[in-house]
């Protein structure tokens, strides 16, 4: 339906469950990497929140997953990672309320 005929009324109350039953993979997701995160394996958080940020990016849980993916990044010294997500964060999510606390600008960056 939402391919062939967007402008209904069925495809458009498909289109919400679908966007419903994202924000609710995206949060199992990130719940997921909490657990992991709790136990100190930082690398199987990571993945769990890569995961989210490549399958979810439109979700609430989005800019959250990124904020503790660059924290975790830090943690572990990686700072390639740290400034790549720093830019997708910046980039994407400008709006979210922890990003100039989480990436604050580089001096004599405009």
């Amino acid at each position: 339906l939402a391919s062939r005929y967007p402008d209904t009324p069925p495809a458009q109350r498909g289109q919400i469950r679908v966007r419903e039953l994202e924000e609710k993979f995206a949060i199992k997701q990130y719940k997921a990497a909490m657990y992991y995160l709790r136990y100190k394996a930082f690398d199987s958080a990571a993945l769990y929140l890569r995961q989210l940020v490549a399958a979810y990016p439109r979700t609430s849980m989005a800019p959250t997953a990124v904020v503790k993916l660059i924290e975790i990044y830090r943690r572990l010294g990686y700072e390639e990672d740290v400034r790549e997500f720093c830019g997708y964060l910046r980039r994407f999510h400008a709006g979210y309320s922890g990003v100039d606390r989480t990436c604050p600008a580089e001096p004599g960056a405009s």
